[in-house]
């Protein structure tokens, strides 16, 4: 694994997990392109939908993919540098393969709704930031959307064009 350190401009892994980021955790991400130059990519573990009995894999791809669009266009809106994926396997062994294959970077994020997410990630996801020796934050998701699906995307970019006003 490839890690870079002190360069510019500053590389950093957001990990959404089953979320979009929200106004607060937005803000969040802002405020850190706005401390130095900041190029983030963005990854979304594809994972078991958390509405209904039933499910298929092209359903839970479909959820990645559309939080994935939603927040690379917010993030462009609000002028950061942004990439993105969606991977399909175990949270943390997704990861650390996107750190392989796209790394270097200098940190990791993760963006977490549920406590769950939050426990996985403090614990795993902690001791792989220690062994590559990059800083692992975390913040809490406030999105107006609460299932891993996206039912209703204007009222998601009526909710992020009034934190876009936040900005000014």
């Amino acid at each position: 694994m490839t890690i870079m350190n002190n360069s510019n401009p500053r590389r950093l892994l957001v990990v959404a997990v089953q979320t979009i980021a929200g106004p607060s955790a937005g803000s969040e991400l802002y405020k850190k392109s706005q401390e130095q130059d900041t190029e983030f990519h963005l990854l979304m573990p594809v994972m078991k939908p958390e509405y209904g009995m039933t499910w298929t894999e092209a359903q839970a791809d479909k959820d990645a993919e559309d939080r994935l669009a939603l927040m690379l266009e917010f993030m462009r809106r609000a002028g950061m540098k942004v990439t993105g994926e969606i991977a399909r396997g175990d949270p943390v062994a997704v990861v650390r393969a996107t750190i392989d294959a796209k790394g270097p970077f200098d940190g990791i994020v993760v963006v977490w709704r549920q406590k769950k997410h939050r426990l996985l990630y403090a614990s795993e996801g902690r001791a792989l930031a220690d062994e590559l020796g990059i800083p692992l934050d975390e913040v809490r998701a406030d999105p107006p959307a609460k299932k891993s699906s996206i039912e209703n995307a204007d009222k998601l970019r009526d909710a992020f064009r009034e934190w876009e006003k936040s900005l000014r």
